[in-house]
């Protein structure tokens, strides 16, 4: 499918989006500055967009451009009509893969304990800080049986529906890296709207900040996913993991006693 001409995808953007600062449309047009500029100069020159002022400058469409905008582009619907319908697929999702992945390793090590992680969605949790409660939370156990320890593994995803995200999620996501081993920012994709995938510029804040990058699309009746960027691995301190993991567990006591009982297998075993 040809990807359609930049001042078309800026009018789309403007018209699903309302009026949004420069620094945003820049963003999520995914193209390079001086083309940004380019576009806006002929738009502003064909009277279908006009400014306003807020921080960093805005543009916004006129009557006419309203009008001219583009409806839709095909295959650039979002699945869902808001973000919080992507939690539980996502956390089916991430529990079907990670079935088919133990399976797979199981096959090596049969004496290796098979556990499955704990997946749950804790969008609703509201912690102090701003952005501190991720939509979903991973708990993975590793037992690594030479040495004979166990790791417990926090990784954490900020979900974001199709046309409501920018690097702003990037950051978003950075901030549960204070007690978390992994954040990932999750981005809803159409399957067939390449030409307005603004992963570059959400990438490369990504990767400054340590956040990795996955991304999900509708497949059939269920969901795909594709990991973008991997996060960056960092062991946060013993002290703020253990009051996330207690505030988890005083909300979700179910998840409390499946992070017991996976932690008594692995003392079964040996691990300490």
């Amino acid at each position: 499918m040809a990807r359609p001409k930049d001042s078309d995808r800026l009018l789309y953007l403007l018209k699903s989006q309302g009026g949004m600062s420069n620094p945003k449309a820049l963003s999520m047009l995914d193209t390079s500055e001086a083309r940004f500029w380019e576009v806006r100069e002929e738009l502003l020159a064909g009277q279908l967009i006009t400014v306003y002022r807020c921080r960093g400058g805005g543009i916004e469409l006129t009557r006419k451009g309203r009008k001219a905008a583009p409806t839709r582009f095909d295959g650039d619907d979002s699945k869902v009509r808001g973000e919080v319908e992507l939690y539980e697929p996502f956390v089916d999702l991430l529990k079907s893969e990670e079935a088919r992945d133990e399976r797979m390793e199981g096959e090596d090590d049969p004496n290796l304990p098979q556990l499955a992680p704990i997946v749950c969605n804790t969008s609703a949790f509201r912690l102090p800080q701003k952005w501190s409660n991720p939509d979903v939370t991973k708990i993975s156990f590793r037992y690594f049986p030479i040495i004979r320890k166990r790791s417990v593994i926090v990784s954490t995803y900020e979900l974001k529906k199709w046309g409501n995200w920018n690097v702003s999620a990037a950051y978003e996501a950075s901030e549960h890296r204070r007690w978390a081993h992994e954040c990932y920012v999750v981005l809803e994709h159409p399957q067939k709207a390449d030409h307005l995938e603004p992963t570059e510029k959400v990438v490369a804040a990504s990767s400054r900040l340590g956040v990795g990058v996955i991304k999900i699309q509708p497949k059939y009746n269920s969901w795909r996913s594709e990991v973008i960027a991997e996060a960056e691995f960092r062991e946060p301190s013993h002290e703020d993991l253990e009051i996330f993991l207690s505030y988890l567990f005083v909300k979700r006591p179910e998840v409390r006693n499946q992070f017991d009982a996976n932690m008594a297998t692995l003392a079964k075993c040996g691990a300490f």
